[in-house]
């Protein structure tokens, strides 16, 4: 077993905190431009690329937001007609989240910015670089899922 010194700990630390940094201002920006807080793209976001998690609840779990900064999204969002709800019949607390046809412009350019934020961090690496630092990044999850 690899023993990882100090150092490189507060470097991982370090980066973590720059790269969240980073993509979230790179999506705060693009939502300006579209006329979105930061917490409605977020929003947008999860549930464009995770269509297999589409409740609040979800949002609230995979992203670790709180109740109020998603409720308040999906409320404003559905003004605006980006999203629609469908209460579930089997329990009326759970309301399914889909995406209308007019959160497309949106989402595309929301993932867009995504798409170059990570290609800038990504881009001098190999593809076999990219594809064991995506292993890692999974064994690194699944072993902080083991602590929750």
């Amino acid at each position: 077993m690899a023993v990882i010194a100090m150092e490189h700990i507060t470097k991982f630390l370090r980066m973590q905190k720059q790269a969240i940094q980073a993509y979230n201002r790179r999506i705060e920006e693009t939502a300006h431009r579209l006329g979105l807080a930061k917490p409605e793209a977020d929003v947008l976001l999860f549930l464009a690329n995770n269509p297999q998690h589409n409740t609040a609840r979800d949002v609230v779990q995979y992203r670790g937001f709180s109740k109020t900064y998603v409720s308040r999204s999906v409320e404003s969002l559905v003004r605006q007609g980006l999203l629609t709800t469908v209460q579930s019949a089997a329990d009326r607390r759970v309301q399914y989240l889909h995406l209308t046809e007019r959160a497309s412009l949106p989402v595309r350019l929301l993932r867009q910015s995504q798409k170059e934020l990570f290609h800038f961090l990504t881009e001098d690496l190999s593809d076999q670089e990219v594809a064991m630092l995506e292993r890692v990044f999974q064994q690194v999850d699944h072993k902080l899922s083991l602590l929750k």
